[in-house]
């Protein structure tokens, strides 16, 4: 029977304190880096780039540095990460990548400097989410038309069979709908359930969304 090492002798203690000694620093590294991307640290953030620390370390959410950079609109520190070769398309846990969060958040300078670093623009997320369908449900209309100058694809769809369009009616977001009707969304899109874009701005009094619509020919159902 193969004997294991003793882990009491002073030679192994001086090993296992060794590397312990090496680990435990690059550990507290990281959750450093992850700490100043939060705060929009960007000094700290470079100080820890230069030493070398892993800045592609996730925390227990799945979440690099870039991510939580790119969701809090740290622009700077989104730009100190990707001048040092941050992974621009690794989510978090729930899928979204940091261009999802940009997107959803309404940081139009961040999501500039990642559409610019080519982040892939059509990546789903749980549950199919674009940051082009992102950005319609919350109506961030500067992020909207640039993700579409960029060439998003407009019709893609969730797993619910919702659509940038669909979601920005179901928001009430006009100038949104006119935007992405202008762009060549379908005026008759039809989600998962049967539900129009007209019906779901019509059930929330989105009247304003429902003049557009008609305009642009969306069938009364």
């Amino acid at each position: 029977m193969r004997r294991l090492p003793n882990i009491a002798s002073p030679k192994m203690a001086v090993w296992v304190a060794l590397g312990l000694a090496a680990a435990v620093p690059a550990a507290g590294a990281s959750e450093a880096l992850l700490s100043a991307a939060t705060a929009g640290d960007v000094d700290e953030t470079r100080r820890l780039l230069e030493g070398g620390v892993d800045l592609e370390y996730r925390d227990g959410n799945g979440q690099t540095a870039l991510v939580v950079a790119a969701q809090r609109g740290h622009l700077d520190v989104v730009e100190e990460l990707l001048a040092h070769g941050a992974a621009i398309n690794v989510p978090r846990a729930d899928g979204q990548a940091p261009l999802h969060l940009a997107a959803a958040n309404g940081h139009t300078g961040v999501a500039a400097v990642l559409v610019g670093a080519k982040a892939d623009f059509d990546l789903q997320a749980v549950p199919g989410w674009t940051p082009l369908i992102l950005a319609s449900m919350k109506g961030h209309h500067a992020i909207v038309e640039m993700l579409l100058a960029a060439g998003a694809a407009i019709s893609r769809e969730t797993n619910f069979g919702e659509t940038a369009l669909l979601v920005a009616a179901q928001n009430g977001h006009a100038d949104v709908v006119e935007t992405l009707l202008s762009a060549g969304a379908n005026a008759n899109d039809t989600r998962g359930d049967g539900s129009t874009a007209l019906r779901l701005a019509g059930e929330r009094r989105h009247y304003r969304v429902v003049q557009v619509l008609l305009a642009a020919g969306a069938a009364v159902d």
